[in-house]
Formats: C-alpha cells, structure tokens, sequence
C-alpha cells in the first residue's frame, strides 16, 4: 500500500519564506513609485471663478493663480487697459461660433494679452526631487489680431531667496494660422532629471504662462491656454534598479524553493 507524506516546511524554510515575501512586497512599492506621479495643479482648466454671469464675460480673477508684475514700460494709458487685465479668464464660445475650441477642458480657458511679461504663475505644494524628471503640458491658441512671429514663454522655476530661477521654458512663436485654429495646440516643457546637487532640490515647483513680444498687429491680440497637467518621472537608473533588484528577488525565491 502506497502512503502519501505531505512535508510541512522547516523552520527555517518559514523564515526564508517570510523574508522573501517582505522583499517582494518592497519591490513592488519600488516599482510602484517609479511610474509617472501626476502633480497637483490647482484650477489647472481655469473652471474657477465661473465667469459665465459676468456683465463685460470674462473674469480677471483666476482662482489660485497669480498676476505677473507689472513691468516699468507699461502705461495704463497707453494700451487703455489695467495690468491687472491683462489676464483672466473666459467661456469657451459654443459652438458652431468660429472661436469654439474643440478640445478644451471644461468650459472655460485663460486669456493673455500678447505683452511682453503679461502671464499667470502658480506655486506648487510640490517641491523638486533629486533624480526626478518633469514634464508639464497644456494647450495653446492665439486670439483676437494676434500675428505671426509673436511669442509666448512657458517655464518651470524655483526660488532660491532671491529671484525666481527657470529650470527650463518652451518658447512659442505664433504662425500665421494661430488665432484661426480651432483646436488647442499642445505645449510641452520639460525639465531633465534633476541632480542631487542642484539648487532646485526641495524648492516649491512654479508653473509660469507668460508673453514675450508684443503682437506686430494693432488690435486686441492675445493668447488662450487650457488643461495644464504636469507629471514627474524617475530617472532611467532608477528603473535599472529595480530591474536588478527584481532580478534578486526571483533567483533568491528559486534557491529557497530548490533547498527545501
């Protein structure tokens, strides 16, 4: 007569058996936190305040945004208009209106007049990361009488205690069909993995939307953004790691199962 035996592991077994569970578990929080993490942008869609019910249809409050300064060779008078709106925001015209956008976020998108260092910025709850990547997008449009050749400038930055420093910028130069689109042009900035040395590292992330060149045209020109997300990436060694890592797991968990 045949008998079965079922072997009921040995302590140690047991012990090999729980550690290898607890580095496969923090191997797959290591993978886990190497993924794209998205950052927090507040009223990234400039939903907020709803300008819908405003007498003049638009609102120079941009909830959670904040004015650039006013620079010195701007003049009330001159341009007839206030600093303060110079930026702001508006509904998206339905459609079939010709300045319907067909791919805004939302209902509503942010204005800027095409003046150099009219824009909006924001300061992030998020600090930069030794090994960390970024990567901000959004989308772009021209509007009113804005020409071909004017620019705007977005950028990621960080304070140092004294200015405002840019870890980089996109520059974007419109052409001659940009305020007759009627889609969002997408817009990317990327900012490299950051090193451990950099002055960056533990500084608050600012998002800056801004113009750069006046509009060679007369007329109100300015410029229209929309769906402002940004993500951070570990940098490829990272990934490396963990490859290797995951690597040691599987041979340790192999070598625990033959010595049994």
């Amino acid at each position: 007569m045949r008998s079965l035996h079922r072997f009921a592991p040995s302590p140690s077994g047991l012990y090999r058996t729980a550690i290898l569970t607890t580095a496969a578990a923090g191997l797959l929080g290591l993978a886990s936190s190497a993924q794209a993490q998205l950052i927090g942008i507040a009223n990234p869609s400039f939903e907020l305040p709803d300008a819908s019910g405003s007498p003049t249809g638009v609102s120079t409050v941009i909830t959670s945004w904040d004015k650039t300064p006013q620079p010195g060779y701007f003049d009330p008078g001159t341009f007839f208009v206030t600093w303060d709106s110079v930026a702001g925001i508006f509904p998206n015209a339905p459609a079939p209106d010709p300045r319907h956008l067909t791919n805004a976020d939302g209902n509503q998108v942010a204005y800027i007049f095409a003046f150099p260092g009219a824009g909006i910025t924001q300061t992030l709850s998020t600090s930069f990361s030794a090994g960390m990547s970024y990567t901000l997008t959004f989308g772009l449009r021209g509007g009113g009488s804005l020409a071909a050749g004017t620019q705007f400038q977005a950028g990621l930055q960080y304070f140092d205690g004294t200015a405002w420093n840019t870890l980089a910028s996109t520059f974007v130069t419109a052409t001659a069909d940009y305020n007759t689109v009627t889609s969002l042009q997408p817009i990317t900035v990327r900012v490299a993995a950051i090193p451990a040395g950099s002055p960056a590292v533990g500084k608050p992330i600012r998002v800056d939307l801004e113009g750069v060149t006046f509009s060679a045209s007369s007329g109100l020109a300015y410029w229209e953004a929309d769906n402002l997300q940004l993500n951070a990436v570990p940098e490829p060694e990272s990934y490396a790691v963990i490859a290797g890592l995951t690597l040691l797991g599987g041979a340790l968990w192999r070598r625990s199962r033959q010595s049994r």
